[in-house]
């Protein structure tokens, strides 16, 4: 009995300093916050006078609520603006390699050139030696094995984000299909 009041006791105890542990960290946050929205509005002040005194034209300061709705944007701007020059990139370099291996035989685009390639091309299975060949066998012994590992270097090109031997699984499950990995591979 005893030995249960002091449990309550000390359970209460507890209870209470952490409800006290919640306080003053409910008080340092309100304060943080208040000491932080004056130290940036004496600095955006200060900023403020700098810009203003510094140039005869003013451009509105833009508030501290859009800054991060400008950022993402500009994020994103970026990064498609890198898709873009990466996909021209890997363009210009696909033409000049359909260029050195097609004796000028011309296609409309490289994707396509890359899908009239793959269709010319009969579909393979990896078989055993390709599975010989990823443990360590340096040079394909078929035609068939040269083919995926053909379809396997597109889908690598394509698709660099993905892991090797992913892609390989792809194209071996596909029945070293290019056209079909690379679809299976574009809808994930």
């Amino acid at each position: 009995m005893e030995i249960q009041k002091m449990r309550d006791i000390q359970r209460e105890k507890a209870e209470r300093l952490e409800q006290r542990k919640q306080q003053e960290e409910k008080a340092r946050r309100a304060q943080f916050q208040l000491d932080h929205a004056r130290v940036t509005d004496k600095f955006l002040q200060q900023l403020d006078t700098k810009v203003s005194s510094s140039r005869m034209a003013s451009a509105p300061i833009p508030n501290t609520r859009e800054v991060p709705n400008v950022l993402p944007k500009n994020l994103e701007a970026i990064q498609q603006d890198q898709k873009r020059k990466n996909a021209e990139f890997l363009d210009n370099l696909e033409r000049r390699m359909g260029a050195s291996n097609m004796s000028g035989a011309a296609s409309s685009s490289p994707s396509e050139s890359l899908d009239q390639e793959s269709s010319s091309r009969p579909r393979v299975s990896p078989g055993p030696r390709s599975a010989g060949r990823a443990a360590g066998e340096d040079e394909p012994n078929t035609a068939s094995e040269q083919d995926f590992d053909w379809a396997l270097m597109k889908l690598t090109s394509n698709f660099p984000h993905c892991d090797k031997d992913f892609l390989r699984d792809i194209l071996s499950q596909c029945s070293g299909d290019y056209q079909q990995a690379h679809g299976l591979i574009s809808l994930s």
